[in-house]
């Protein structure tokens, strides 16, 4: 058994990402607010003001929950000499899976934040909720995403990062486009979605026949999964350069 600072530090941040996304879940409330000043409304895409769960549908919760998942692995088959965990948390391709997702969501945060108007990162009011929410924000989009520059840099991959690997990482984005247009067209009380790019309202102000709305979303998630797919092929190629 090794236990040293690395492996219990890694362990405690796993369970702490872990903590604020399942905080997140417990401590929804129902928006009720938001539908008495918006009586009939059936569409809508921003804050989540539908369900707890409805939080799965953001791409950072999902960075979140992975990244809290590749920790806790990671210091379990380092502390109990777990080879073959050890071996695949530590391929080359699933640290440049975790970082990539990572560094995408914590750089679109930044620019939509920057972009709004109003820059707060969740500080919208000097009491105690806002500056847990900032707290949290801040937790999540930058000293997480810390961290994973530092494990990326740091670590030692096993195994080469294949094109095959390349495939089946981007056909995660195409899966997670797919899940959330499906959940948010029919899953919640009213359509809702977490982002505009789901929406062909959103992007282009006006409601689309079904026969173009389809092929427009699943030319989006086509373009998603390509840039995704060499974004992840550049940021391998950068660290097999730089080791």
């Amino acid at each position: 058994m090794k236990l040293n600072f690395k492996n219990v530090f890694l362990f405690v941040i796993g369970i702490s990402a872990l903590a604020l996304f399942f905080e997140h879940i417990l401590l929804f409330i129902p928006h009720d607010y938001f539908y008495d000043a918006n009586p009939g409304i059936t569409y809508y895409v921003g804050v989540n003001v539908v369900s707890a769960w409805a939080d799965l549908s953001y791409f950072t919760y999902h960075t979140i929950i992975i990244f809290g998942i590749w920790c806790i692995c990671f210091s379990v088959s380092d502390c109990f000499n777990i080879e073959k965990l050890k071996h695949f948390v530590c391929h080359g391709s699933v640290i440049t899976f975790i970082f990539t997702n990572y560094l995408i969501t914590s750089l679109l945060y930044t620019v939509f934040e920057l972009a709004s108007g109003n820059i707060t990162f969740g500080l919208y009011a000097l009491n105690r909720k806002a500056i847990h929410n900032f707290g949290t924000n801040i937790l999540g989009h930058y000293i997480f995403f810390i961290i994973m520059i530092i494990v990326f840099i740091k670590s030692k991959f096993y195994g080469k990062v294949k094109n095959k690997h390349l495939i089946m990482m981007s056909c995660y984005v195409f899966i997670y486009y797919l899940y959330v247009l499906i959940t948010g067209k029919f899953m919640y009380c009213i359509e809702w979605y977490p982002y505009p790019i789901f929406d062909t309202y959103a992007l282009f102000g006006k409601r689309l026949e079904l026969y173009l709305e389809l092929p427009i979303l699943l030319i989006i998630a086509l373009c998603m999964t390509v840039g995704y797919y060499f974004l992840l092929k550049f940021i391998s190629y950068l660290k097999q350069r730089t080791s």
